[in-house]
């Protein structure tokens, strides 16, 4: 992971660091917003450590600025914005976490796992809302639509559901018991009853697959369950 931090304070960046480094991050430092925003676009770092105050541009502006064109986390920091007014500020010009110096560097270290994990789920959950697309078949995750060479296939909010799970699961087989507790969850997972899985799969296959006797992308995994194969 890499860590940018942006401080004209030498001292404290180099104590942020020798923290960071100390664990495994891979850390730039900039002393001006002009040459933080080229490393910003350059290196495309993971995370901003920006100090409120800095010699050509203010944090805050800075931050705003940095929100226009990347969710990137950043925790801004200060060694004299201490009132509780400037903390809100921080925050609301896009700051994720807003550190008071001397920083507290297990503190430190705690935001930054926190902040980056919380990122990088979002960040997954976002690329799993992903259009399949092939010469026959497009899936639109996010629009909820399926459409069939151009034409648009109504599909049950069921059978949508189902199909959903399948792509976000793409070539691992997803256990029917799974498949129920998401679908149906109002079933008795214990009684085993998964005539309603098969029910389903059977009314999609006929409305996505070029051949529902031979499916192609809802594929039977058999004892187990189903996974969607993309052509």
């Amino acid at each position: 992971m890499h860590i940018l931090i942006v401080d004209d304070d030498m001292d404290s960046c180099e104590s942020m660091t020798i923290i960071l480094q100390s664990t495994s991050y891979m850390v730039s430092c900039a002393y001006r917003g002009s040459a933080a925003l080229r490393l910003i676009h350059d290196d495309k770092p993971d995370m901003i450590i920006l100090d409120a105050r800095l010699p050509d541009v203010d944090g805050f502006n800075l931050c705003r600025l940095i929100r226009t064109f990347s969710n990137i986390p950043i925790v801004m920091i200060s060694a004299i914005a201490r009132d509780e007014y400037n903390m809100i500020h921080g925050l609301d010009t896009g700051a994720d976490e807003y550190l008071l110096k001397p920083i507290q560097p297990q503190m430190l270290l705690a935001k930054i796992r926190t902040l980056l994990r919380r990122y990088h789920e979002i960040e997954r959950q976002h690329a799993h809302k992903v259009t399949y697309i092939d010469s026959y078949l497009m899936i639109d995750i996010e629009r909820e639509e399926v459409r069939i060479k151009g034409q648009f296939i109504k599909l049950s909010p069921l059978e949508f559901q189902l199909l959903e799970t399948l792509v976000l699961n793409s070539n691992h087989a997803v256990p029917t018991v799974q498949l129920m507790e998401r679908n149906w969850p109002h079933l008795d997972l214990l009684t085993g009853d998964s005539d309603s899985v098969h029910a389903c799969v059977r009314r999609l296959r006929k409305k996505i697959e070029p051949d529902p006797h031979n499916p192609q992308y809802v594929v039977t995994e058999y004892g187990f369950g189903y996974r969607f194969s993309g052509l």
